[in-house]
């Protein structure tokens, strides 16, 4: 009877470690192997001043953005959401602020090769802002 217990039990085994061990290792491969070729999201982190859209959100909007990777919050400013993806940016603020306060502003951009947020202004149900809106983000100190 132990006999035929025993090449079951190594089976097992064997299985145990190839689902435990070379798994996980064939991912670890993987990552190692394609990780280089993605690009790193743009550094947009810090205090900026958006300009361009002064019927919609009042003459230089102040933004600080905290960045962590590609995750960026907007400091102080409630329910807001930011994204990056490469060199593209997304910023949703809900409460909008100037003639459009009130209405949900949403800045699309991409960040150009001198550092600054180039992209368009879109504010919900706000008669005095003309959608989309040309908007350019610099950031305080000329950082990059």
């Amino acid at each position: 009877m132990s006999q035929e217990v025993r090449p079951m039990s190594r089976l097992r085994t064997l299985l145990a470690y190839v689902g435990l061990v070379g798994v996980p290792t064939v991912g670890v491969v993987g990552v190692v192997h394609h990780g280089p070729s993605e690009p790193p999201s743009a550094h947009v982190g810090g205090s900026w001043t958006f300009t361009g859209a002064e019927g919609c959100v009042g003459a230089g909007l102040p933004l600080s953005i905290d960045q962590s990777g590609r995750f960026l919050r907007i400091a102080g400013v409630e329910r807001a959401s930011a994204t990056v993806d490469h060199d593209r940016v997304r910023l949703v603020l809900p409460q909008g602020t100037g003639a459009c306060a009130g209405h949900t502003a949403t800045i699309d951009g991409v960040v150009a090769e001198d550092g600054r947020l180039v992209g368009e202004l879109q504010v919900e149900g706000c008669a005095s802002c003309p959608s989309p809106a040309a908007i350019v983000g610099t950031r305080s100190g000329g950082a990059r």
